[in-house]
C-alpha cells in the first residue's frame, strides 16, 4: 500500500513538473541539434582554415642580404 502511494505521488509531481512546462522534450532534441550542427560547423571552419593558410605556414622566409 506504501509503495503505491509513493508511486501515486511521483506520477502526480512528473504530470505537474510537464503540465508547467510541456515544450520542454522538443526544446531540448531542438537544442540538441542546434548544438551539433554548431559543432560541424566549427568542424568545416578550422578544417578549411587549416587547408587555406598551410601553404603560407610552410614557407620559410629568406632574406638576401646584399654586402
Amino acid at each position: 500500500m506504501r509503495v503505491m502511494c509513493i508511486k501515486a505521488i511521483l506520477d502526480v509531481t512528473t504530470f505537474l513538473a510537464w503540465s508547467s512546462y510541456p515544450y520542454q522534450d522538443e526544446m531540448r532534441v531542438m537544442g540538441i541539434k542546434a548544438i551539433l550542427v554548431l559543432t560541424l560547423c566549427f568542424g568545416f571552419a578550422s578544417y578549411s582554415k587549416r587547408l587555406r593558410w598551410a601553404p603560407l605556414k610552410s614557407q620559410r622566409i629568406v632574406l638576401d642580404v646584399v654586402n
